[in-house]
């Protein structure tokens, strides 16, 4: 199986077989995070984000095909129901955070209280990007400042606003007067990623799943496109963590971004240096973004001290970049 020989940080990885309906044991397993794996093709499934923001995986048992909740899987493999209740609850009210320990078996009336109890029974009640009111941006703010990891959407629907708006606040773009009192250096961007593998909804990588993507490219016995296939994450995603334009936190931890082994990631460290050079000479962002052919993204990144931190460490637009937050308008 593609886990052998790979040690995960910080979580610890359980497999169970997933049984069918009528109780017959299947094909399939299932980890304590989430992830469902084919055990005769050695591969992870793709899973699905529904409409409803819960995680599915399809799997097909003598040739009959059924859709499956992945909470209740990972629920019925390693969280014990001695009293029979139900329905699953996650605990933390994000649907796609699968974690075994975020997960408890409930009776309806109880899952419908928790939904009241935190606040997800938003429903339909979000507050237009032009209208938040300001102790919805200062929260959101104070949560950007924790280093929190939740990502843009998962904040957006604890306070009831959109994506677009907490990236705003994030990149200075929006309620400037509000967010130049606050300090986002801690915070990470997380990628979140629909159905279809774009930049859009709800489900995040577990970072686990980030660990083993970063362990095989430090290996070097795989290529992008054969981690993307092997471990079901999306080729894009494989290739920002290869660059480190996301999940820096957890792709930095691994030799791959710091060796010679590949050239691809030389070029990317030129470029970086280079972008560190021109900041330094007063460049903006744009400016750096286009003469060197580097996502805006990353530059910007770069430019906040949010990525490459070994490198940029050393130039004066980091050392001031405090500084800049603080009197940023």
């Amino acid at each position: 199986m593609i886990f052998i020989g790979f040690d995960y940080k910080n979580e610890d990885i359980k497999w169970k077989k997933i049984y069918w309906l009528n109780g017959e044991e299947t094909k399939y397993s299932i980890a304590n995070i989430g992830l469902v794996r084919n055990d005769e093709r050695n591969r992870l499934l793709k899973n699905l984000t529904r409409k409803d923001g819960y995680i599915s995986a399809t799997l097909t048992h003598h040739g009959k095909q059924r859709e499956f909740f992945v909470h209740r899987l990972v629920a019925t493999a390693f969280i014990p129901n001695p009293e029979n209740k139900p329905e699953v609850n996650h605990i933390n009210g994000i649907k796609s955070c699968n974690y075994d320990y975020n997960l408890e078996w409930v009776t309806a009336s109880e899952n419908i209280r928790h939904a009241y109890d935190t606040g997800l029974n938003k429903g339909s009640n979000r507050i237009r990007t032009g209208r938040a009111p300001e102790h919805i941006i200062r929260s959101i703010c104070e949560l950007l400042e924790s280093g929190t990891d939740l990502s843009f959407v998962q904040i957006g629907e604890k306070f009831g606003v959109g994506r677009n708006l907490v990236s705003g606040i994030y990149h200075r773009e929006s309620q400037q007067k509000i967010s130049k009192d606050y300090d986002f250096s801690k915070y990470e961007i997380k990628t979140d990623f629909s159905k279809s593998g774009d930049l859009s909804e709800k489900t995040i990588y577990p970072d686990a799943l980030i660990h083993l993507v970063c362990q095989m490219i430090d290996s070097g016995n795989y290529s992008l496109p054969e981690i993307a296939e092997k471990t079901a994450v999306n080729y894009q995603t494989v290739r920002n963590v290869y660059y480190g334009t996301c999940r820096h936190s957890i792709s930095s931890q691994y030799n791959f971004s710091k060796t010679d082994k590949n050239p691809l990631m030389e070029d990317r460290k030129r470029k970086i240096i280079e972008a560190c050079e021109l900041f330094d000479r007063g460049y903006n962002t744009k400016e750096v973004a286009v003469r060197l052919e580097l996502p805006r993204s990353l530059v910007r990144n770069l430019y906040s001290g949010n990525t490459w931190v070994e490198i940029a460490k050393d130039y004066e637009f980091y050392k001031t970049k405090d500084q800049r937050k603080k009197h940023h308008k």
